[in-house]
């Protein structure tokens, strides 16, 4: 009976560990999918996917900067705080990147967080004002990261990814359908660059759902890192 049992087990891992592999072996973060036959309702071309992780669509973010545009509370007030902030700012001053992020006795994350809030805040300030130097900004940042973090390891990584993580995707997917911005490094058979290296690593941190609200953050990262090829009018 306990060697049926250990059995049991030891194949009940095998299959996890095929199921999570490393960053290398993306294709086996789930498993084989299995073909879907034809579904009443289901997405039948591009554009058809509406993406349920994303903060923005293109007339939400239309409708920020003609608020502004026309100074129009409350986007012109909120504007005002919003562009004096630190992490506004073009001039802002990257603090990574890590190829390991670490949270606990190791910690070094706050680089993460600190480059990610840049990241996001100039994508909407490129957006709003056009100014060049956002632009430059949030992607440097972005192709900073998306080259070179490689692993996060420590204490509650699925908090740092569903919360940071988060907010990094949505900078990325700003510039990526509304500023043109190609990832650097990317290709479409992988390599490094910022959806074929942090969206698969985010999605690994993440596979394991936890209880409570780790598992709603998780769960949250998921839907952020899978489907981040529909634009932004289409989410």
């Amino acid at each position: 009976m306990q060697s049926l049992i250990f059995i049991a087990l030891l194949g009940y891992f095998v299959q996890i560990s095929f199921a999570t592999g490393g960053l290398n072996g993306l294709p086996i973060l789930n498993g084989p999918i299995n073909p879907v036959g034809d579904i009443f309702g289901a997405n039948t071309r591009v554009g058809q996917f509406i993406h349920p992780g994303l903060w923005h669509t293109h007339d939400g973010l239309e409708r920020i900067r003609l608020g502004v545009v026309n100074e129009l509370d409350p986007w012109k007030i909120a504007f005002v705080n919003f562009s004096t902030d630190s992490f506004s700012q073009a001039s802002y001053a990257m603090q990574g990147p890590k190829s390991i992020l670490c949270r606990g006795p190791c910690s070094n994350y706050t680089t993460f967080t600190n480059d990610v809030r840049a990241a996001y805040q100039n994508a909407v300030m490129w957006y709003i004002t056009g100014n060049q130097s956002h632009w430059e900004r949030s992607t440097t940042i972005l192709d900073a990261w998306g080259s070179n973090l490689t692993n996060i390891i420590g204490t509650d990584t699925s908090l740092l990814v569903g919360l940071e993580g988060d907010m990094f995707v949505n900078a990325a997917e700003i510039m990526r359908w509304e500023g043109n911005w190609v990832e650097q490094g990317a290709q479409a058979s992988g390599e490094s660059g910022f959806s074929n290296q942090l969206y698969w690593l985010f999605a690994r941190q993440s596979i394991i759902i936890g209880q409570a609200n780790y598992g709603m953050i998780s769960i949250k990262a998921l839907l952020l890192s899978w489907g981040c090829d529909a634009p932004p009018r289409d989410k």
